[in-house]
């Protein structure tokens, strides 16, 4: 939203550290694609049903319509669910995004067991705190 963004921006200590930022957020932008699948990442197929799950809604529209049929996007979601309940993966193992490289968004998309699992993830609540007021533009 607006005022999200206006928080975002608020949140550099300089006007001139946040476009240093957006510039930086924009040439990784240009080269690593839209969707992290793209340009040599870990394809739909691949993926853990928790770390669909922790995509936005937007992604997660795309990475349906990657398969070629409905049917072979239900059979992905069968067997991920499957390995699901016997892995106990979080989205970040195994190569996924960090959580201090979450969203506020992407971190309440989570289940609770993977929130816990999610703070815990941080050395100290002081740590999980911090990220977590950042995340909310605090």
């Amino acid at each position: 939203t607006a005022d999200q963004q206006d928080a975002f921006v608020a949140w550099f200590d300089t006007i001139e550290a946040f476009e240093a930022w957006m510039d930086q957020a924009k040439d990784s932008a240009d080269t690593t694609g839209q969707y992290p699948w793209e340009n040599g990442g870990k394809q739909p197929s691949q993926y853990t049903w928790a770390e669909f799950q922790a995509l936005t809604a937007d992604q997660q529209d795309a990475f349906v319509a990657w398969f070629d049929t409905i049917e072979a996007f239900e059979a992905w979601m069968d067997q991920a669910k499957d390995s699901a309940d016997t892995t106990g993966q979080y989205p970040w193992e195994n190569g996924g995004k960090a959580p201090s490289e979450y969203t506020w968004d992407e971190f309440l998309a989570l289940s609770d067991t993977q929130q816990e699992a999610f703070v815990a993830w941080f050395d100290t609540i002081e740590a999980f705190e911090a990220w977590m007021n950042n995340a909310m533009g605090a």
